[in-house]
C-alpha cells in the first residue's frame, strides 16, 4: 500500500486495519501550512516567556548585588566586592541581550 495519512485512514474509504500505520512516527502526517504558523506561533511566544524571566531573574540578582556590595562594603573581603562589582557591572549587558533578543522575537512575530 501506498502512504496513509490519517484523514485517508477511514474504513469508510476501504482502508482497513492501518491506523497502526497511519499513526507510527515512521510515517507521520505533515503539517499544514497553518499547523506549521501556528507551531512557529507557539515556539516564539515560548522563548519570549522564557526571556522574560531571565530578565526577572537577572534583575533581582542585580539589585540583591547592589543592596548586598553597599551594606557589606567594610566587613568583607576585597576580592569579594570586586567580583560583586564586576557581576553589577556585567548583568545589565546580559539584560540588555535578552531584551534584543525580545524584540527580534517580536519582529518575527508580525512576519507571521
Amino acid at each position: 500500500m501506498g502512504k496513509h495519512y490519517f484523514w485517508k485512514a477511514l474504513p469508510a474509504q476501504g482502508c482497513t486495519g492501518c491506523l497502526e500505520r497511519c499513526f507510527s512516527s515512521s510515517n507521520p502526517r505533515p503539517l499544514l501550512s497553518t499547523e506549521r504558523a501556528t507551531s512557529e506561533l507557539d515556539k516564539l511566544k515560548e522563548t519570549i516567556n522564557q526571556m522574560r524571566l531571565w530578565i526577572g531573574i537577572l534583575s533581582v540578582t542585580d539589585i540583591s548585588l547592589i543592596g548586598w556590595a553597599v551594606s557589606s562594603y567594610g566587613e568583607e573581603k576585597n576580592w569579594m566586592i570586586i567580583l560583586a562589582g564586576i557581576a553589577i557591572i556585567s548583568l545589565p549587558g546580559a539584560i540588555i541581550s535578552f531584551n534584543k533578543g525580545i524584540e527580534a522575537a517580536i519582529e518575527r512575530l508580525g512576519d507571521l
